[in-house]
Order: C-alpha cells, then structure tokens, then sequence
C-alpha cells in the first residue's frame, strides 16, 4: 500500500471512528454531539478536495457512481442549493450564511460520510452497538431523573425550564428526549425480534460485551425500559411517532403486529391515566361527545398553545412565500411582529422551515422525503441479510416516528438531534449499497 492508499485509508477509519462516537454521544448532551458532528463533517470535506486535487481521474470514477445519478441524490443538492438562495436573499444575509455551513450543510456531510464509510455490515454493526449503548445510558438516566429527581448526567431536574413531572434525561427538553426514543425504540424491535441466531464466528465484535448482538436478554430489557421512559416524558408528540412507527412496522411480520397490539395496550393503560394526573386537560366540553377528543377545540386546549405559535409561523411564512425569511432567522424575525405568541420556535419543523426558506424550500424538502421513500420501498425487497433488513426496517420505522414527532416540535433544530434524518438517511441508504452486488442493482 502506497503512500496515497495510507493517507486515505486513515481518512477512512478516522471518520468512520467519529461517526460512532457521533452515534454514542448524542445521548450525553450537546458538547459532545457538536464535537463528533463538526469533526467528521469537516473531515469528510477534507477528504473530498483531497481527492479531488491529488487524484482528479479517481475523482471522476468515483462521481460517475450510479447514486450521484438517482432523484434522491439530486433532490438533496437541489434543497442544498434552495437553502443557499434563500440565504442570501434573506433579511439578515450574515445570519444565514452562517447557518448555511454550521447547520445545513453539516447534516448533509454527515449523510454522505455515512453513506460512503459505513460500507460493511461489521461497520453498521458497530454504529448499532454504539448506538443502542448509548440509548441504554439514556434510558438509565431518565428513569434515575424519574425516582431521584434529577439525572446525573447533567443534574437536570424533573421541573427544568417548567416541564412539571417529565423526564428529560440530558437533554434540554422532555420533548427531545422522547424524539430521540422513537428514534431507538423501532431498532431494538426489529432486533429483538430477529429470527436468526447471530454467532460470534459471524460477528467479531460479538466478543465485545458492550455491544451484546445477539442478546435478547439485553434488548427486552432495553425495550422495556425505553417504553417506560418514553411514558414518563410525557410528550403527546413522541407517542403518537411511535405509534406510527409501530403501524410501520407491523406490516414486517404477524409476530411483531402482535407484539405491537400487545405495546400499545399496555403502554395506553398504564401512561395514559398517569399522564391526566400529571398534566391534566380540562374536560368541561366532554359533554359534547367523544367526537370532541378529535376536534381543533380539544388541540387548542391540550396543544400547550400550539395553534398560536403554528398560526404566528403560518403568518409569517404567507410574507415571504418563495424565499421565506432566510435560514436560521426565525426567532429574529418573530419579534418584529409584536402580535405575535413570543416564542424561540415554531413548535412545527414543517412551518419554521416554510417561514425560513419559503414555501417553496418546504417543497424541495418535501421532495427529499419523497424520492427517500420510493427509493426505500424499492430497494427493501433487495435485502437478504438478516441483521441488515432489521436495521434498515427498524431505522425506517425511527425515521418515519422522528418526521411525525417532527410535526409537534422542532427536532430538526435541535442540536442534539437536528442530523437525526440525515443519519438514517444515509445509513439506510449505506446498506442498499452494500446489498447491491447481491441483488444485481
């Protein structure tokens, strides 16, 4: 191996190396998911224009690779490009451009770094195992927060920023923390509920106790406790994701629509009284018939306010339809309309992103998430592994939960969790490439 294999070899390894802390650090706070996040972003562009410079004929093989040819490709420039006009044509050209690199575009890196470096099922394996370590740490930490009143990661307490009686873990809000579980809790299912029996002569990593593969022991255990934890955040949004994602899922065997059944029996039965305890709704209009639980009236009145702050973001996208305000000026441009609900976000990444990069840039969006899923749907049926088709199914399913949840919060803003859809993108993506010299694609 030559002096240039060397050099990008070590590329190689040190981003992938990121991605898995990337993948075990977003549980522990925003710090941490900066560093990993930033790093294997900037590295991962680095060693593009190194490439590109060094080896311009390389570079061109490597761009004639089919995927730079499908919609999905095309769809995620073309959004990246969008973002890019609305920045500068935004009211604060500076603000925006900044976002542009230190948000934007490092979502996008990280979903390419994913798609180009996790290229064997031992490297998904081991972003698994992180991943899933990490989410256990979590769980333990909410539930510690739940019976002590404080968590000890970050000494948060149940009452921080006037959650009332909601876990929260490390995160800065009990609503993050149940977007971060939807993410998880689909992937520990379609694991659990594997049918093949993984050996250790299959798996070498295996051998190392922190990532338990094949552990059913170990993932029931995580299932259960991730359900309660989920419970305790109390957040109306993260339920109902996962319970789409669980729809999702049930369509993958009669054994896990029966388990799914059996989830959201008991997990309704045992949250839901609580939750009216802890957070109760008034229910004066109950009179009018059950019909009254499926009315604007009701959201209104248990929405924590969100008709207003979905109304104000409606407004203000209807000003700036095409470009909106530009990126990352939303909570800017809110006070300059004194009658507007004051607020940091527009509790509806569909609405902050339609007032920020128009209705247009919302479209364009919505076009990624489109060609995302047909191309999904099209390539499921190509995967034979055992452990790679239940993690493309349960990363699926967290994915769809996460744009759900995404419809009551702004995760996509989050720090901690904003790259969350550019990772399963990328990764989902990652093994219908590794699947390909199978299914002749």
């Amino acid at each position: 191996m030559g002096l240039y294999d060397k050099v990008f070899d070590g590329f190689d390894r040190l981003i992938r190396f990121l991605l898995y802390g990337l993948a075990l650090s977003i549980s522990f706070g925003n710090a941490p998911v900066e560093i990993f996040a930033n790093s294997s972003a900037v590295l991962f562009l680095l060693e593009s224009l190194c490439r590109l410079v060094l080896n311009p004929a390389e570079t061109r093989v490597y761009v004639k690779d089919d995927f730079f040819r499908r919609p999905v490709f095309i769809a995620v420039v073309c959004y990246v490009v969008w973002n890019i006009l609305s920045a500068v044509m935004s009211v604060d050209v500076a603000q925006s451009r900044g976002a542009v690199f230190t948000k934007l575009l490092e979502g996008v890196l990280i979903f390419f770094a994913c798609l180009f470096h996790i290229r064997k099922r031992e490297h998904l394996r081991i972003f698994a195992g992180l991943f899933l370590f990490g989410a256990l740490i979590a769980v333990i930490d909410g539930i510690y927060q739940w019976f002590f009143g404080v968590d000890f990661i970050r000494g948060s307490s149940l009452h921080f920023r006037g959650a009332g009686d909601r876990v929260s873990a490390a995160f800065k809000h009990s609503n993050g923390f149940g977007g971060y579980l939807i993410c998880v809790l689909p992937v520990i299912m379609t694991l659990f509920f594997s049918k093949r029996k993984q050996t250790v002569e299959d798996c070498p990593t295996c051998r190392n106790p922190v990532f338990l593969c094949d552990s059913k022991f170990y993932l029931l255990g995580m299932l259960i406790l991730g359900l309660c934890a989920l419970g305790l955040t109390f957040s109306r949004g993260a339920w109902l994701g996962l319970f789409v994602a669980l729809c999702f899922l049930s369509f993958k065997t009669k054994k896990i629509f029966l388990s799914v059944l059996a989830i959201v029996i008991i997990f309704s039965s045992v949250f839901f009284p609580l939750f009216l305890s802890k957070r109760p709704v008034s229910l004066d209009h109950a009179t009018a018939g059950p019909g009254y639980f499926f009315s604007w009236d009701f959201f209104k009145e248990a929405g924590s306010g969100r008709d207003r702050f979905w109304n104000d973001a409606l407004h203000m996208a209807m000003e700036h339809p095409f470009f909106g305000f530009g990126l990352n000026t939303y909570t800017e441009a809110l006070r300059g309309h004194p009658d507007a609900r004051q607020g940091f976000y527009a509790h509806n990444c569909y609405l902050q992103m339609a007032a920020e990069i128009g209705f247009a840039g919302l479209a364009v969006f919505l076009a990624v998430l489109i060609v995302f899923w047909r191309e999904f749907f099209q390539k499921l049926r190509y995967v034979e592994d055992e452990f790679l088709l239940n993690m493309v199914w349960g990363m699926g399913a967290g994915f769809m939960a996460f744009l759900v949840h995404a419809f009551f919060d702004t995760t996509m803003y989050s720090v901690q969790l904003g790259m969350m859809h550019w990772l399963f993108m990328g990764l989902i993506l990652a093994v219908f490439r590794m699947e390909r010299p199978v299914c002749g694609d």
